[in-house]
């Protein structure tokens, strides 16, 4: 049970990192390689860029409530039963 407990947890953990380090490394090749692109103004005094910086800290809060979420109705439920049946 704590084996498949800790899999389920890797694997979220794994899921919402390549999450972030695919979206924060997306952005920074697009800033490197599409700078005319990223340079269009959505409005005035917001770029592209900016917008989607604004959108890379958003999405890092969404996935770490995502986790908490996650770790909150599923993990430690388990973890806690787990330490019940353990002390008995």
């Amino acid at each position: 049970m704590l084996e498949k407990l800790s899999q389920q947890r890797w694997r979220i953990s794994c899921l919402l990192t390549g999450l972030i380090l695919i979206s924060y490394f997306g952005f920074l090749l697009l800033l490197g390689y599409q700078k005319e692109w990223m340079s269009k103004n959505l409005f005035p005094g917001c770029s592209l860029s900016i917008a989607l910086g604004i959108g890379m800290i958003v999405l890092a809060w969404v996935s770490t409530g995502v986790y908490v979420w996650w770790a909150n109705r599923y993990y430690d439920p388990a973890v806690a039963a787990f330490r019940k049946k353990d002390q008995e």
